[in-house]
């Protein structure tokens, strides 16, 4: 009998691939979500409260701390629910006009600040801190609708709604990019295009994302299999965000659109269906869209809305800082994660093309409101680098422990533009000791000269005051303002150029006369700390035309008496 060969042991040492760990429960999975949208509302509240506290004797912190000038507009337009408006007047401008914004979102706030006798501005961080959570546990959802391991939604929610920018840590490291607002990298100025900055700033577009998100991922369950339901609720959905925000509609069509291809490709047969299905959707929450975009046409005076709205000033070096390190990852985790699984895509095929979708639409079309397409495109590519990261723990065989250990890290290497984000806002705006800081903190007296106006004047008067007022005032009072919102108020260059000729000696009598004339000024608003020289207050008090009826320290208001 011949021997036997020996078999020859490994010589390396076993790798031994570790077990998925155990699904959760459901309800723990849920609980656990909303667990973590609530810590996000109150990390997101921490800049306002800090800000709160921080305010000097005698000061008030307006609740805002970004980008006062549209805030002012949103509290202005509660207001106006609150007062019963239904369809909002343009307030920002002199010129008469008819209604022009439906805003359901704010008319709702508006409703909700009369029935409980709160201030605008509380209704508005309000409803921000209830939708939060809701907003956290939609990227979930829709995260699940591609990753199947609990593992790997929880790695994507937690990238989507906490990753920031690049822009704002090398800027903390002394990097400049300039002086102008729109030529720096996005996480600056684009908060829509960050989940994180969505929390902490707008209540409307975190509204906007999370129905945005919810029309796309119904669709997708809808393109998939014949369900009435899904298409009802991707129906609702959209309708839902053309009625919140408009703009977003655009990027939604367009993934549905690609996924609808997706769909065809694997599924010829049910061509009828799925045409029929993209058909229902998007013809049937076109039209407040439609609707909305006929009233602002129709009204005058809103050429800087529309100017606004055609800024095409997005440089690729501008939203690839923006976006940091997420993104400039994701190519390498991508190409790894594939070489891992040897070329299969699987579940992430959609939110690429969600992903590189919106990259077209935003650079390569020809929209000029391309900016506006960012939004929630964080959730996409948390996805995309969730999956991608995973591929490529698995191919090492890192183990439970070892992968939660790389993707927590990975998660604290994204984040840390989105707490720059708030330190840079409280450093530039609320914690400046100049200009900047009177846009956020007012003084009690000049809460009280607001007032006087928010008790005497009515949606037929128009006061004239400097820009800074004007943008604040119709936040706290019916009337409209002479120059206030650089979009919404007619000719705001020119208008800026007449209320600075006013403190010229040798023209402004003249000047005030004409304004009077041409726009039907009731009243004149002086805030003393925006007329440092007191030539304009001299003017106003040697009109025999002009009565003062309430003077404090913070300023003082006239009423015109002249009768052009």
């Amino acid at each position: 009998m011949g021997s036997k060969k020996k078999r020859r042991a490994p010589t390396g040492p076993r790798v031994v691939p570790q077990p998925e760990p155990a699904a959760w429960d459901p309800r723990r999975e849920k609980a656990a979500v909303w667990g973590f949208g609530a810590l996000l509302a109150l990390a997101t509240s921490l800049p306002y409260l800090i800000a709160w506290a921080s305010a000097a004797p005698g000061e008030v912190f307006t609740g805002i701390a970004f980008n006062s000038t549209d805030t002012n507009q949103y509290l202005a337009w509660i207001r106006d629910g609150a007062r019963g408006e239904v369809i909002f007047t343009n307030r920002y401008t002199p010129e008469p006009t008819p209604p022009a914004f439906f805003v359901p979102f704010f008319l709702v706030l508006g409703w909700i600040s009369r029935l409980t006798g709160l201030p605008a501005v509380a209704v508005f961080h309000g409803a921000r801190v209830l939708l939060v959570p809701a907003l956290v546990r939609v990227v979930h959802w829709f995260s699940g609708l591609f990753l199947a391991s609990t593992r790997d939604r929880f790695l994507a929610t937690g990238l989507a709604v906490t990753m920031g920018g690049l822009g704002l840590p090398l800027h903390a490291l002394g990097v400049s990019f300039g002086d102008k607002l729109m030529e720096m990298p996005i996480d600056f100025w684009v908060p829509e295009a960050f989940v994180f900055q969505t929390l902490y700033t707008y209540p409307h577009l975190v509204l906007a994302t999370a129905l945005m998100l919810l029309a796309i991922g119904h669709a997708k369950q809808a393109l998939a299999a014949s369900a009435r339901r899904r298409v009802a609720l991707s129906w609702a959905s959209a309708f839902g965000l053309a009625l919140v925000h408009p703009f977003d509609l655009v990027p939604v069509y367009a993934v549905m659109i690609a996924f609808g291809a997706m769909a065809l490709a694997r599924e010829p047969v049910a061509w009828k269906r799925i045409v029929a299905t993209l058909a229902i959707i998007g013809i049937a929450s076109a039209p407040p869209a439609i609707a909305q975009l006929a009233l602002l046409e129709s009204s005058p005076g809103l050429e800087g809305f529309f100017a606004q709205n055609r800024q095409t000033v997005l440089g690729a070096a501008q939203f690839a800082l923006g976006m940091g390190l997420p993104l400039l990852a994701a190519p390498v985790l991508l190409l790894f994660g594939l070489a891992a699984r040897r070329g299969s895509s699987g579940a992430i095929a959609q939110p690429l093309a969600h992903l590189c979708l919106v990259l077209a639409l935003v650079f390569l079309s020809s929209f000029d409101l391309r900016r506006r397409f960012l939004m929630g495109i964080d959730v996409p590519l948390a996805i995309v680098l969730a999956w991608s990261l995973r591929a490529c723990l698995d191919a090492l065989r890192a183990n439970g422990r070892a992968a939660a250990g790389a993707a927590f890290a990975f998660i604290l290497l994204c984040a840390p533009g989105s707490a720059l984000k708030m330190a840079h806002d409280h450093e530039t705006q609320l914690a400046a000791d100049a200009k900047p800081r009177a846009r956020y903190y007012h003084t009690g007296p000049q809460r009280d000269l607001y007032a006087f106006l928010g008790e005497k004047s009515t949606a037929a008067d128009v006061t004239l005051t400097d820009p800074i007022t004007g943008n604040e005032l119709p936040a706290y009072a019916d009337t409209r303002v002479f120059v206030g919102h650089w979009a919404y108020t007619r000719d705001y260059r020119d208008k800026v150029r007449e209320w600075n000729a006013l403190k010229d000696p040798a023209s402004g009598a003249a000047m005030l006369g004409n304004l009077v004339t041409r726009h039907g000024i009731t009243f004149v608003a002086l805030v003393r700390a925006r007329d440092r020289e007191s030539r304009l207050e001299a003017l106003l008090r040697g009109r025999p035309d002009l009565e003062p009826v309430f003077e404090n320290a913070a300023g003082v208001i006239f009423r015109v008496t002249f009768k052009p």
